[in-house]
């Protein structure tokens, strides 16, 4: 009967370290994956999704929508001051000359230009 004892003690005590032994690595193996899957949802939290590229490309376009009027309506203006440089300050010139001539032809003759 005392050999039955010992030798249960002995499986017991053996049985017992293994358990624990299984326990602890058990443990370390979840802390681990843990920690892996931590790592995992933060890194997806950080991903950009296709709907946030959607609303940022949105964005993107109302901004460039804007410039690019911005740059066309620069251009208009440009085209405009070409325009009137181009037509109307010859025009202007030729006003200007003829009224100074006038008033040059006057002021020869000593009376007032009106």
């Amino acid at each position: 009967m005392d050999q039955t004892i010992s030798d249960s003690k002995f499986w017991l005590e053996k049985y017992t370290k293994a358990y624990k032994e299984n326990d602890r690595k058990i443990g370390e193996m979840q802390g681990e994956f843990n920690g892996r899957l931590d790592t995992i949802f933060f890194q997806l939290t950080r991903r950009v999704t296709v709907d946030d590229m959607k609303k940022n490309f949105d964005k993107l376009n109302d901004m460039l929508f804007i410039k690019f009027k911005q740059v066309e309506d620069n251009k208009q203006a440009v085209r405009d001051m070409l325009n009137y440089q181009k037509y109307f300050y010859p025009m202007q010139m030729q006003a200007i000359v003829g009224e100074n001539m006038m008033n040059l032809e006057a002021a020869m003759k000593d009376q007032a230009f009106v």
